[in-house]
């Protein structure tokens, strides 16, 4: 019994040592219709996690309002931030010919004109200090949702 409780103890400081780390980064999405289908986010953490459809965090949010957010914890390093609005609620990001998207989206870093490029391209920072003076540090990233142009 003693043992039990020294590996749950353990276990829980491990926990929360692993989770100390990770910071609160709010995310925002712009330009979103209201009641026009719903906003799915993706997270990717490498360009192979976004090359293989690997997340880190997804998340799948109501459009109630122009601006809809959401908070969520991420440890230090670089991500791609991506989203669409579903409007024809078939749960995936419709697109026509060349790839060329037929819904509302955004992804971090990109001004929405042109092909949107790699996630080397895109990614931004998520941390308390950035690893190059170019860049800063973000707690809250912005994406706004636009048809292609």
């Amino acid at each position: 019994m003693r043992r039990l409780g020294l590996m749950i103890t353990l276990f829980m400081t491990l926990c929360m040592w692993l989770n100390a780390d990770e910071l609160t980064v709010t995310l925002e999405f712009t330009g979103v219709k209201i009641n026009g289908g719903d906003v799915y986010i993706a997270i990717h953490d490498s360009a192979e996690a976004f090359k293989n459809d690997q997340p880190v965090r997804r998340f799948r949010l109501e459009a109630a309002s122009a601006t809809v957010s959401v908070e969520t914890q991420l440890a230090e390093g670089y991500y791609r931030v991506s989203a669409f609005q579903d409007e024809n609620g078939n749960g995936r990001l419709d697109t026509g010919l060349f790839g060329i998207p037929r819904e509302p989206f955004g992804i971090s870093n990109y001004g929405g004109r042109g092909i949107p490029g790699n996630f080397e391209k895109l990614k931004l920072w998520i941390g308390q200090g950035a690893e190059l003076p170019a860049q800063l540090p973000a707690e809250k990233v912005i994406v706004n949702l636009s048809y292609y142009r």
